[in-house]
């Protein structure tokens, strides 16, 4: 069955067209795949460019199963260091996985906590930061572990840590608290540290958090209001 979306090209021989009229479409250039195209129109999707795709739908749920599959193999698929080419394919493929219809997907999840806990490189700090923040929204409380670590890492963004305090704020556990709390110190995380607390803290976490009530972020100081309101007995 045809995947059918506002752009999407036509004709028989759509595919040809499309390249005939962009030049620039080459294997190994920016994030382009012929195999990925065709994989995608094998499952009913017609798209020349994964990010042609995400900017024109916010959900493609007959295309999540070839995003896992090419993440999860992409190193294969393009083998060879982490070249420009293939760093570009692994960031669309990531932001394509922010999908609705990805919650409850153990399969994206998993391949979404391989790709943060990559070494070999690491994933760059955008891709990072990405990939946290939509697993702040579809990881489970079976993953609270294997997240929080994330928190342990040397090269933890700022954007990563704000994606752990959104996370441990749906979870009122012992850990939960002390994690939001030792994210409490960072300033870019601060007010979703803050939130998380509201959530998951103790009365007595008031006067750590009231410190803050005239932090400089607006943002912060809004959550310290709403908080200590929460906290408070």
């Amino acid at each position: 069955m045809m995947f059918v979306y506002p752009g999407m090209p036509e004709g028989d021989d759509w595919l040809a067209e499309e390249m005939s009229s962009r030049p620039m479409l080459r294997d190994g250039v920016d994030a382009f795949e012929v195999r990925l195209v065709r994989d995608l129109e094998a499952v009913g999707v017609r798209a020349v460019k994964v990010s042609d795709l995400n900017r024109a739908v916010r959900s493609v749920p007959p295309a999540i199963p070839v995003f896992v599959d090419w993440l999860k193999n992409l190193d294969v698929k393009v083998p060879g260091p982490e070249t420009r080419h293939r760093a570009a394919l692994r960031r669309v493929l990531l932001e394509a996985l922010d999908d609705p219809a990805c919650r409850g997907n153990r399969e994206v999840v998993d391949v979404l906590f391989e790709q943060l806990e990559r070494r070999s490189p690491p994933l760059a700090a955008p891709d990072q930061i990405w990939t946290a923040e939509n697993l702040a929204h579809i990881a489970q409380a079976r993953d609270f572990d294997r997240f929080v670590r994330l928190i342990e890492r040397s090269d933890v963004e700022d954007g990563t840590l704000v994606a752990i305090a959104r996370y441990v704020g749906r979870y009122k556990r012992p850990q939960s608290r002390e994690i939001a709390l030792q994210i409490l110190g960072n300033d870019i995380a601060r007010p979703d540290a803050i939130r998380a607390l509201a959530k998951v803290g103790e009365p007595g976490d008031v006067e750590v958090i009231a410190q803050y009530v005239d932090d400089p972020n607006p943002d912060t100081r809004r959550a310290v209001v709403k908080a200590v309101k929460k906290l408070t007995p």
